[in-house]
């Protein structure tokens, strides 16, 4: 232990505070084995100087002279401070940048619960003041309070005003109204005789107005109705034809030699009935006649070589009419047809199909 004796005279074997010495400057200068006993110096600033072969002075340490050299009172491993404190020191995380020695999860808006993770901790939504039921139905409806966090804070049912009918009116084509009460609302009638329109020789004419009824219906014939068909028919050699001779003339049949003769009927009479007429003339040319223009007015008829032999098949006409200027028209090539239609008087080819 040292004992500090006051004064510059003091005691023997006292130590004498001389002031605080930089080291890195010998300031003051302090020479080697020079020096009275018992004086020291603090050193102030760290460094290298050399008294009798010391050289590692920190700031803190003592030079002190023992009479023949200078020696050095370490007091580098004391503790002076403890974070520029000194005294009872009580150091918080922050003191030495560390963080707290507790972590918390504090609830925010909408949640409970939460606290210091020393333990497990609970997060839940918190309550609000709405009471928890059904809102909203046929008569109500539900008016709700929504904050920023999308929580439902408040919640009410709220009574749909029932309006009362007293008076539905019927429009165009409607009947039944107006209705005061309960009724029965259904679609007016029309001037329109209920049946059956259109036929093979009738079409119907309608008149329909803006609400898409129909507010007028009649049958109307179509010109040349009488003679209108759809059936297809095909004739070949030995078909039941008629025969025709256009010149006044006897005709004499000699048969000299005991043999039988065949009749080749090739002459086929087109009728009001036939609409398609298939020709197969691969045994000998046929001809299909025309019915006179005149009673089949608007009338049209196809004719239409089915064979692929080079035998023509030939529409005729009667009384001399013609077939768009001519008093014949050929098919002489397979599936070569025509369509022809009378106009009354003479008949017009209205298609062709080689």
């Amino acid at each position: 232990m040292l004992k500090v004796a006051g004064g510059s005279g003091g005691a023997a074997g006292a130590v004498n505070y001389q002031g605080t010495w930089n080291a890195s400057t010998n300031t003051p200068t302090l020479t080697s084995s020079v020096g009275t006993k018992g004086e020291y110096y603090v050193v102030s600033v760290s460094g290298s100087t050399n008294l009798n072969g010391i050289t590692d002075w920190v700031a803190g340490d003592w030079a002190i002279f023992n009479g023949t050299a200078w020696e050095k009172v370490d007091n580098t491993e004391s503790v002076i401070s403890v974070n520029g404190q000194q005294g009872v020191v009580v150091l918080t995380p922050g003191d030495i940048g560390a963080a707290a020695n507790t972590v918390e999860i504090i609830a925010g808006t909408g949640l409970t619960g939460g606290g210091n993770l020393s333990a497990n901790v609970s997060i839940a939504l918190a309550n609000t003041t709405v009471t928890p039921a059904t809102y909203g139905g046929g008569s109500n409806a539900a008016e709700v309070t929504i904050d920023a966090q999308g929580r439902v804070t408040a919640a009410a049912n709220v009574a749909i005003p029932q309006g009362t009918v007293t008076n539905i009116a019927t429009g165009t084509g409607l009947d039944g109204g107006p209705i005061t009460g309960t009724g029965t609302i259904s679609l007016a009638n029309t001037t329109v005789a209920a049946g059956t329109y259109g036929s093979g020789s009738l079409v119907p004419q309608i008149v329909i107005d803006a609400q898409g009824r129909i507010t007028s219906a009649s049958n109307v014939a179509v010109t040349g109705a009488s003679t209108v068909v759809t059936n297809v028919v095909t004739i070949s050699t030995g078909d039941a034809v008629i025969w025709q001779n256009n010149a006044p003339a006897t005709i004499t049949w000699e048969n000299n030699t005991p043999a039988t003769i065949d009749w080749l009927n090739n002459i086929f009479p087109i009728t009001a009935n036939n609409a398609t007429i298939l020709v197969d003339c691969a045994a000998e040319p046929l001809f299909t006649l025309l019915p006179g223009a005149a009673t089949v007015s608007g009338q049209q008829y196809k004719v239409k070589k089915i064979d692929s032999s080079a035998n023509a098949a030939t529409i005729t006409t009667t009384s001399s009419q013609t077939i768009d200027g001519s008093l014949t028209y050929v098919l002489a090539t397979q599936y070569k047809s025509a369509t022809v239609q009378s106009d009354g008087s003479n008949w017009w080819v209205t298609a062709e199909v080689d």
